[in-house]
C-alpha cells in the first residue's frame, strides 16, 4: 500500500488566499514510500496549472497511475486547479542495481539536478 500525505489541513484551508498562493514553493518534493520502496513525486505549481513528475529508480512496486490519480485528486480539492490542467511525467531515470538503495538513490538523482540548474 502507498501513502500520501498531504500538507496540514490547516494550510490547504488557507491555499485560496492570494498572499498565500503566492508563498507557495514553485516546486513540491514529496517522498513516497511503500512496500519497501522508496520514490520521489515532483509537483510543480505555476498559476492554475499544475505538472506532476514521478521519479522511481527501481521501477515495480509503485503504481505510478495510483500515485498521479491520488496527487492530481489532492491538488483539484485543496487548490484552485482543474483536473484538465494537471500534466503528468513519468521520468525516466538511471535505475539502481540493487533491491535497497532507493532512498539513496533518489536523494543523489536530486543532488544531480539541483547542481545542472
Amino acid at each position: 500500500m502507498i501513502k500520501i500525505t498531504c500538507l496540514r489541513k490547516s494550510i490547504c484551508l488557507g491555499i485560496h488566499d492570494e498572499d498565500m498562493q503566492r508563498s507557495l514553493p514553485a516546486w513540491i518534493f514529496m517522498p513516497i514510500h511503500g512496500n519497501n520502496h522508496w520514490s520521489l513525486a515532483i509537483i510543480q505549481i505555476h498559476n492554475d496549472v499544475a505538472m506532476l513528475a514521478h521519479l522511481d529508480s527501481f521501477r515495480g512496486p509503485h503504481d505510478q497511475e495510483a500515485i498521479f490519480h491520488v496527487l492530481r485528486t489532492v491538488l483539484c480539492l485543496t487548490m484552485p486547479i482543474d483536473s484538465d490542467l494537471v500534466q503528468t511525467e513519468i521520468m525516466n531515470v538511471e535505475q539502481q542495481q540493487d533491491g535497497h538503495s532507493c532512498g539513496k538513490h533518489e536523494l543523489q538523482m536530486l543532488a544531480g539536478a539541483a547542481k545542472k540548474e
